[in-house]
């Protein structure tokens, strides 16, 4: 079990174990992990050898704070977390792709998520992350949101997993608690090169 006082130090020899937690360990297109500034933050936020859980709210929070949510990127391309650190700027994609970079540098295993976050009475489309913890398994936590959110409910429904928000390997939805049915609206989409590609719609009821 990582508790929230392991100390960042010993991770690596908890996920030798952990095949499913070293898949989510490495630099993939938009988690720049090599990037000497990505590295630099990583080891600031880490110093002190903080445990577990308290290395994963204070990248969290200080992405919260440090970084802006800018409405006039969304439906842009990707773009990435070095981009992201370097402009202070993003969306919550952006804030993901920042968050992967800075744990993984740490030794903590994550992932993206993708789906959809209801605001009010309607559906939005919306990134968050997850954390690997072995008793727990996947556990997620919502960088965009004040403050930080590590307890998300049924306002959130994932669709997808993938080592970033752009390469997605399955979808699913669970739900915690008896719900309305809801009606979902879906397109598939295709990063290629920089490019986002529309390649199918479809809807489904759930």
């Amino acid at each position: 079990h990582v508790g929230n006082e392991t100390p960042i130090s010993d991770l690596p020899s908890i996920w030798d174990d952990v095949p499913d937690a070293r898949d989510y360990l490495e630099s993939h297109d938009f988690v720049e992990m090599e990037s000497e500034e990505i590295q630099d933050k990583a080891k600031e936020l880490g110093a002190g050898n903080p445990g577990f859980w308290t290395a994963v709210r204070k990248i969290a929070q200080w992405i919260n704070t440090y970084i802006v949510y800018a409405y006039n990127l969304r439906q842009k391309e990707y773009r990435g977390a070095l981009e992201t650190l370097r402009s202070r700027r993003g969306t919550c994609s952006d804030f993901v792709h920042l968050f992967l970079a800075l744990a993984r540098n740490l030794n903590i295993p994550c992932r993206a998520m993708v789906g959809l976050h209801r605001v009010g009475r309607s559906w939005e489309t919306h990134s968050w992350a997850e954390v690997y913890d072995p008793e727990y398994e996947w556990t997620p936590l919502d960088v965009v949101s004040q403050p930080t959110n590590l307890t998300l409910g049924s306002d959130y429904i994932g669709i997808s997993a993938g080592y970033n928000c752009a390469v997605r390997f399955y979808a699913y939805y669970r739900a915690e608690e008896e719900s309305l049915p809801v009606k979902l609206d879906f397109k598939q989409y295709y990063v290629i090169g920089n490019r986002t590609v529309e390649i199918e719609f479809f809807d489904s009821s759930l």
